[in-house]
């Protein structure tokens, strides 16, 4: 359930609310990953959303599709908000993309993304609309490599101390 917060300046901010807790402050992120009892699938929970994933039955995306899904769905969203904005036409907007794994790195070398556009924007605003998808924050996420820290439960979390 969502709820408004009163900010200082008079405007209603939203607040999710996520297993009781309001999560006023969205700059902490958890997700939840359980495996079956085979290991082969795992159901991954983002607030009160639940997704299946695979690893090869082919019953739900793989891990790593995970990623270009994460990517594209930040990108068009970004891109989505922008044209709407600009009085642009989205009907057309697509954004296709491809990761060509490196088998020595066991992790994509490249990823490549396609965005398609209305033919009648004009080519300084496609310019624009370049810049615009590269500013989604999957995108900073991945340019600027997060610090990731991997702990065993019952120790002390250490956790993620600042923001760089």
């Amino acid at each position: 359930m969502c709820r408004p917060k009163e900010e200082e300046d008079g405007k209603t901010k939203w607040q999710r609310e996520s297993k009781g807790i309001c999560m006023a402050d969205k700059s902490t992120t958890t997700v939840t990953l359980e495996s079956n009892a085979t290991g082969s699938q795992f159901i991954a929970t983002a607030g009160e959303f639940s997704l299946v994933l695979d690893r090869g039955e082919n019953t739900g995306p793989r891990s790593i599709e995970l990623l270009l899904l994460a990517l594209g769905s930040c990108t068009i969203g970004t891109l989505s908000t922008y044209m709407s904005r600009k009085g642009l036409p989205t009907d057309a907007l697509r954004v296709e993309l491809s990761g060509k794994l490196d088998p020595a790195a066991n992790r994509y070398g490249c990823i490549e993304m396609i965005l398609h556009l209305d033919p009648a924007i004009p080519a300084e605003q496609q310019s624009v609309l370049l810049a615009v998808a590269r500013s989604c924050r999957i995108h900073k996420t991945l340019e600027h490599r997060p610090d990731i820290r991997i702990e065993l439960a019952g120790e002390t979390a250490k956790g993620c101390t600042s923001a760089a």
